[in-house]
């Protein structure tokens, strides 16, 4: 775990963090199993400020849904997979 401190902008290390509660999520095998990640995420997200806050949001929303039983996953993951690479857009520095 990292220490925010306050952090409003996306670092390197809280994207890192974010796809790593991302990969868990998807990994679990009941919504049950995942609730903690999906609680970590919720927090990390909660951490952003502006359209990077947004798109976090939109994440966890698409993760909790993901992991529902009966779940269209496939569906579930394209989104996923889009708000992960709309919100590396946003990392600090990165340019």
């Amino acid at each position: 775990m990292i220490d925010l401190g306050g952090t409003t902008t996306l670092t390197r290390q809280l994207y890192d963090e974010i796809t790593r509660c991302k990969d868990r999520i998807m990994g679990c095998s009941s919504h049950k199993e995942a609730t903690p990640y999906l609680q970590r995420l919720q927090f990390l997200s909660n951490c952003l400020t502006g359209p990077a806050r947004n798109i976090a949001s939109s994440l966890c929303a698409m993760l909790n849904k993901y992991c529902k039983q009966g779940s269209d996953k496939e569906r579930y993951s394209q989104f996923v997979l889009q708000d992960i690479s709309k919100l590396e857009d946003f990392i600090e520095g990165k340019y």
